[in-house]
């Protein structure tokens, strides 16, 4: 979020830099100032509350209070563009100031707020980020363990389809009654048949 917003404030900064006139384009030029005016207070809009964020989060615990209270209440930005406004207009005077000198404040605004990507690249998490990841994480993995064993029967139920899906092994003798059992029967079916054969011969 923080390289977002930078990225935000730079595009419309130095578009304001490089924008045409009136005379050169017409009335699209005060159309275009206003909408990267725009696009420049949503991304002071993002920019506050993400630094104020990570810097209260970066802070040990004992001082966090007072770095939060630090980026309300400081003014160094509006206090160095007063004093490069003065200092352009000291060095180039008003006319060339209105003219064409308005543009350098916005270009080296650009400038900086490219640097400052370059450096937020190398931004790492917060502890407070970190810790909380980690502690997702751990309710996804409790969630889905809790998952398997839904999905998964009981054990008392699981042991009584294993023993339903095992061959019963019958005793020896048993074993031989019932095969002779079924030579029996077999013989049966057999003698059967023969006597149905011969009532129809005959």
């Amino acid at each position: 979020a923080l390289l977002s917003t930078i990225l935000l404030m730079a595009g419309p900064t130095a578009t304001i830099g490089l924008l045409p006139s009136y005379e050169q384009i017409g009335v699209a030029a005060p159309v275009l100032l206003a909408l990267c005016r725009l696009l420049q207070g949503f991304a002071a809009g993002g920019e506050l509350p993400g630094a104020l964020v990570y810097l209260v989060e970066s802070a040990d615990a004992n001082h966090r209070g007072l770095y939060g209270a630090l980026i309300q209440a400081s003014g160094v930005g509006s206090l160095v563009a007063s004093a490069v406004a003065a200092l352009l207009h000291a060095v180039l005077g008003d006319d060339a100031v209105r003219r064409w000198g308005w543009r350098l404040p916005f270009l080296l605004g650009a400038t900086i707020a490219l640097f400052t990507c370059v450096l937020r690249r190398n931004f790492k998490p917060t502890p407070v980020w970190l810790e909380a990841r980690r502690a997702r994480e751990r309710e996804e993995e409790q969630h889905r363990e809790q998952q398997q064993r839904e999905q998964q029967p009981p054990p008392q139920q699981q042991q009584r389809e294993e023993v339903a899906a095992e061959p019963q092994l019958l005793p020896p003798q048993q074993q031989q009654g019932q095969q002779q059992g079924q030579q029996q029967g077999q013989q049966q079916g057999r003698s059967q048949l023969d006597l149905q054969d011969r009532a129809e011969q005959r």
